[in-house]
């Protein structure tokens, strides 16, 4: 083969003139798209109302009120998402035009972290992906050709040297991606955005035709690439598709706005596509911790157990555990997934299968690894007791079948076997069985489980119907935990009242007596009855009340004896009286009168005629020393409980060591926030945030039973959050918290960087 050469040479001059052209056609490329784009989304929120209130009829009656507040919030939110949709190409373009190509998840990047450490993607999260993901993939199938001659044109005006669909301005992933921003400014649920979703498909699919031949037509006649034919702007059968596509849309978002029960059925493309990512996860995580894998590798060696096979070996397995996999459920040390691998093979057995030459298919094997890493995860991150631990680990087996039966259990969090899980694991988390209710939940879960391993074949319609049973009975155990948290915190509130009302009692004395020189019996009395009557008035009355000012006054009008008895017996005489009153009146807040309260009155006065003499005074008198008034009834402590954390703080705050930005956000954490706490031997516990102080700003703590297990000052927690004793915890449910950490370490171990959703 001969090559003259002349297809390497360069043309300047021509380069010249496109480059003299760059400006102008971006900028008309840009004004074009800022025409266009906008329109589709604003005939999406035209659309939205008569759209959601059609699907009305198709969701069940509690989930009207979903619908009707995504109506209000599209209509309340519409202005900023059409400037954050606008706002987005505008920055690309910007970015373009100074010679640098944003890919689409570089717009507007945010991290989101809550206590020092990044979050994993939600479940909403992958949904939403998984809806731009479907937007970028129909345009793709229908502009494929067109935008890949953008792409190259575009790139050439921008002085640019590649442009793909993930970076070309006006491309599939853009156009996606500043839809989902878009929709981030509206509080709707993730349900109705997906409806939303695909609305928008079927809008861009209607405008973006014209749009791309168009630019397309323009950048030639400029002389860009005219070499290139000019291609179809639209795939030759689009048309046909897309009227396919509108019937898959609608059917779509009937499906979304009904609600899930976990039933068979094909999934959808999407699906599809989010689990085919998963399996390279999975073959990706196996391969890079040197995990065997037990599925068929193609080479013909092994035959693959079909599925009906191992779900007959999870059958026998069910009401009869074998060693090897009770033994990893108990063993944090043990892989769970592995375990269940092998014992699954070894199974084969029984159905007399050779297990030396038998593997699993692709797709049951990662229904196992998941289930497997998932239980692995909610057994050793969840404060289950050695019994409940067992209890919960049963559930292994007929989730696997549950996963093979029913992939969406992955999928949708109203799935009845996930809402049953996190109702036994709520259940089982921190039951140690120390009361007769945590002993009767105990019962309960272990009779619920019972039933599931006895009754459970492949019927999925057993894990509704339990679920519905465990819930009433679960509902009645929230309650008395509710009472308990209440009664937690009305009797913290109750000390902290009486705490602040005693120091402020104390204070008002110190500074009263401050400059005088008090003697013994009259110090005393001050110092216990005047101190218990202010206490005592302020709880009552509060210390803005004139009951209170009056209560002051008591005090006041015994140290004006005090200070006329050193001008001598003349100017004591007219105080007595003034003074006897107040004492009866200090005294009979004390329970002290009649002749009680009399000797207590004649010793101090005879204190103070003892003064004037000369005479000594440096004892408290006999009389008032015998006397005590009661103590201010505090409120019945709680039981005490075993599990009370010990700080293992200094007693000094000046001692203390924490970051002030802890402090601060610990004084806004909401009420009802988890948290994980250590006591001072590294002991930990879940703990929630019940009750926050208005006088001391402590924060008040109680364990999932509701009682009591600690109060600290934000000063305190932020000090045992920089010795790692103190975290706020992962608020999901336990399926939801525990798939998540299933992917992180996916993506961690395995292809790391990519994301989940395709």
């Amino acid at each position: 083969m001969t090559n003259d050469g002349t297809a390497n040479i360069v043309d300047f001059a021509a380069r010249g003139n496109r480059m003299s052209q760059s400006a102008p056609l971006l900028d008309s490329i840009r004004a074009q798209a800022l025409a266009t784009l906008p329109r589709i989304l604003a005939a999406v929120f035209d659309n939205a109302d008569d759209t959601l209130f059609d699907l009305l009829n198709n969701v069940p009656a509690e989930d009207h009120q979903e619908y009707m507040d995504a109506m209000r919030e599209l209509r309340l939110r519409r202005k900023g998402s059409e400037a954050k949709f606008r706002g987005h190409f505008e920055q690309v373009f910007q970015s373009l035009a100074s010679g640098k190509a944003l890919n689409a998840d570089e717009v507007n990047q945010s991290i989101s972290s809550g206590f020092g450490e990044l979050s994993l993607v939600t479940e909403d999260e992958l949904e939403e992906q998984l809806g731009e993901n479907k937007i970028a993939q129909a345009i793709m199938r229908d502009f494929g050709p067109a935008l890949n001659q953008l792409d190259q044109r575009i790139a050439i005006v921008a002085s640019n040297t590649k442009l793909d669909e993930n970076s070309n301005p006006i491309g599939s992933a853009h156009i996606a991606k500043a839809f989902g921003t878009a929709l981030a400014e509206c509080d709707i649920a993730v349900s109705v955005k997906m409806i939303l979703f695909k609305l928008f498909e079927r809008e861009a699919l209607d405008e973006l035709e014209d749009l791309y031949g168009g630019i397309n037509k323009q950048l030639i006649s400029a002389g860009i690439l005219p070499e290139i034919k000019l291609v179809p702007t639209r795939s030759p059968d689009a048309p046909k598709r897309k009227a396919k596509a509108r019937k898959e849309s609608d059917d779509d978002a009937n499906a979304a706005g009904s609600s899930g029960s976990g039933g068979g059925g094909g999934l959808s493309p999407d699906e599809h596509a989010l689990f085919s990512s998963l399996h390279k996860l999975l073959q990706s995580y196996r391969s890079e911790s040197q995990q065997p894998s037990v599925s068929d590798t193609g080479d013909g060696q092994r035959r693959a157990m079909s599925s009906e096979e191992v779900l007959t070996v999870l059958g026998l397995f069910q009401n009869d555990t074998p060693p090897g996999l009770s033994g990893a459920i108990n063993d944090p040390s043990q892989s769970l997934a592995q375990r269940l691998k092998q014992e699954l093979l070894s199974g084969a057995g029984k159905l007399g299968i050779d297990p030396e030459q038998s593997a699993m298919s692709a797709v049951d094997e990662d229904a196992v690894d998941l289930v497997g890493m998932l239980f692995e995860v909610l057994l050793d991150e969840r404060d289950l007791d050695g019994d409940m631990r067992g209890t919960i680990g049963r559930l292994v087996v007929p989730f696997i079948k549950v996963a093979m039966l029913d992939r969406r259990m992955f999928l949708q969090r109203s799935h009845p076997a996930r809402r049953l899980l996190n109702s036994l694991a709520e259940a089982c988390e921190g039951n140690k069985g120390e009361t007769p209710q945590e002993r009767s939940l105990q019962e309960k879960v272990n009779n619920v489980v019972d039933r599931l391993t006895k009754e459970f074949n492949e019927n999925i319609a057993i894990f509704e119907t339990l679920e519905q049973e465990f819930k009433a009975f679960i509902e009645q155990h929230r309650k008395r935990v509710e009472l308990a948290e209440k009664r937690a915190a009305e009797a913290q509130r109750g000390r902290e009242r009486l705490e602040h009302a005693r120091n402020i009692a104390n204070a008002e004395i110190a500074v009263r007596v401050a400059n005088h020189n008090v003697p013994p019996t009259m110090k005393s009395v001050m110092d216990r009855y005047w101190a218990h009557h202010l206490t005592v008035t302020a709880l009552r009355q509060g210390h803005d009340s004139a009951e209170y000012r009056e209560a002051v006054s008591t005090g006041e009008s015994v140290l004006k004896s005090l200070t006329a008895a050193l001008s001598g017996e003349s100017a004591l005489l007219p105080t007595l009286a003034p003074m006897r009153q107040a004492l009866e009146k200090m005294l009979a807040s004390s329970g002290c009168v009649g002749d009680a309260a009399k000797d207590v009155i004649r010793a101090v006065a005879e204190e103070l005629r003892r003064m004037i003499r000369g005479e000594s005074t440096d004892r408290v008198d006999e009389v008032v020393a015998a006397t005590e008034p009661p103590q201010v009834a505090a409120p019945a402590p709680q039981t005490p409980d075993p599990n009370d954390v010990k700080l293992g703080l200094s007693a000094d705050p000046e001692d203390l060591d924490f970051d002030a930005a802890d402090v601060e956000t610990l004084r806004t954490m909401p009420v009802g926030t988890w948290v994980e706490i250590k006591d001072e031997n590294g002991e930990s516990q879940p703990a929630k945030l019940s009750w926050v102080s208005p006088i001391s700003s402590r924060l008040l703590f109680v364990n999932r039973r509701g009682m009591r297990c600690c109060v600290a000052s934000p000063e305190e927690l932020a000090a045992m959050m920089r010795e790692g004793r103190f975290a706020v915890r992962d608020s999901s449910s336990a399926f939801e918290y525990a798939m998540n950490q299933v992917l992180g370490k996916l993506r961690a171990d395995g292809l790391s960087g990519e994301h989940f959703a395709t």
